[in-house]
């Protein structure tokens, strides 16, 4: 039964892991206009040199930790076939971003998604293929 519950918890976990990474990027640009000096203000957006550059540095993370967020939750979520679901992930994830890229035009993010979900999906392999196997008749005692 709870395994069950776990395979199915893979995709919620995952949008969660999205989700967060989402809201902490949309409450970060805010801090743009928050910390703008009032003659650089300008109908509520920061003219300020610095600030589009600053802005542009917080979608490519966001992108980054939406991507390595993501993979993680999904992966340890899993109860078993780890690998597979990173893999899984990792091209449904890319497929995400190749779109996001073809709609919106954000070359940064994309990379920083595509650079962040690999470095991710590798470590997880390590990770993953570092574990020791369970023998299942370890715990049993010989008399």
């Amino acid at each position: 039964m709870f395994k069950t519950l776990r395979w199915l918890l893979i995709v919620p976990m995952a949008v969660a892991g999205w989700f967060i990474a989402f809201a902490a990027g949309i409450q970060l640009l805010g801090l743009v206009d928050y910390f703008c000096p009032a003659d650089l203000q300008v109908s509520g957006t920061c003219q300020h040199p610095a600030a589009n550059l600053f802005e542009d540095f917080l979608l490519v993370a966001a992108a980054a930790a939406s991507a390595v967020l993501v993979l993680v939750s999904a992966t340890m979520t899993a109860p078993s076939y780890k690998p597979q679901v990173a893999a899984a992930t990792l091209i449904l994830g890319l497929a995400v971003a190749a779109w996001a890229f073809l709609e919106t035009g954000a070359l940064g993010a994309f990379i920083g998604a595509c650079v962040a979900g690999s470095i991710t999906f590798w470590r997880l392999l390590h990770h993953n293929r570092e574990r020791p196997t369970c023998n299942p008749y370890q715990f049993e005692l010989f008399i």
